[in-house]
């Protein structure tokens, strides 16, 4: 249908998007089913390769840069062509189209998940500043990290409404690893606070996110704020009792504090 349309009428935008959207469909169930039947029979380095393919994907790569041949100024093409490179990880291209799609329409697809897609693809490349600045345009609400300002079930409704928690909570995530890397503790530390918000209205994702507690602690520990290091290292415990690390660094962190008597029970001494 989109190809006798395409006939009839070759300078009509909607099938060639149709067109891509299918293209990529089919593309991605592809892969998927390739890569599960790699891993299922072991060959992991071969699964790895099949993720990586662009060619699978070539169909819709040229419907979508018809799109823009006729329509140059279509965010949504590139936005599309973006997301492609990202998933098979040619993130180079990935950064240049999702700026491209930025610059000719802010807003295009929530804008949201453009910029944790373009930071995610900035540091793959090691461009951490970068990644930074994106991470920081979410529009994150920052009146929901205030109780007194509204309700939980507020909370709720703004969480699902701005973008699924899941993606607020990686990319706030991401962007306190990053802070970690270049020595940031204190931004890190607000950034992982968002994280850990999102998973309190949100505790089905926590699996997800259980460093989180533990990468506080150690950016207060790094602060020498041993005491609000050692209210995380408990929390962390909390969440992951089996982790030696964990109880390790709040023996650490006791010690700091002279407490020498809690530090022997973390370090297991009889």
């Amino acid at each position: 249908a989109c190809s006798e349309a395409i006939r009839i009428k070759p300078d009509f935008v909607n099938p060639y998007f149709l067109l891509g959207h299918i293209y990529e469909w089919r593309a991605c169930d592809q892969r998927r089913t390739t890569m599960e039947d790699y891993y299922k029979r072991g060959m992991h380095e071969e699964a790895k390769k099949a993720h990586s393919r662009i060619d699978i994907f070539q169909g819709a790569i040229e419907a979508y840069k018809m799109v823009l041949k006729l329509r140059p100024d279509n965010a949504q093409a590139r936005l599309s062509l973006g997301y492609i490179f990202e998933r098979v990880d040619m993130y180079q291209e990935a950064t240049h189209y999702f700026n491209e799609s930025i610059k000719i329409e802010p807003n295009c697809d929530g804008n949201d998940l453009i910029y944790v897609s373009l930071g995610n693809a900035y540091e793959k490349t090691g461009q951490l500043m970068e990644a930074i600045d994106a991470y920081k345009q979410l529009r994150f609400n920052p009146d929901l990290m205030d109780a007194t300002k509204t309700t939980v079930e507020k909370m709720k409704v703004s969480l699902m409404k701005a973008l699924e928690a899941q993606i607020y909570a990686d990319a706030f995530f991401r962007l306190g690893n990053i802070y970690s890397q270049m020595n940031l503790h204190r931004e890190a530390i607000e950034s992982y606070k968002k994280t850990i918000f999102i998973i309190r209205i949100k505790p089905e994702i926590v699996v997800d996110f259980k460093n989180t507690y533990f990468l506080i602690g150690e950016a207060y520990y790094c602060l020498c704020l041993y005491q609000e290091a050692i209210e995380s290292y408990k929390e962390a415990a909390e969440v992951t009792p089996n982790r030696a690390e964990v109880h390790f660094k709040l023996g650490c962190a006791y010690i700091k504090l002279n407490n020498y008597q809690k530090q022997s029970c973390f370090y297991c001494i009889q």
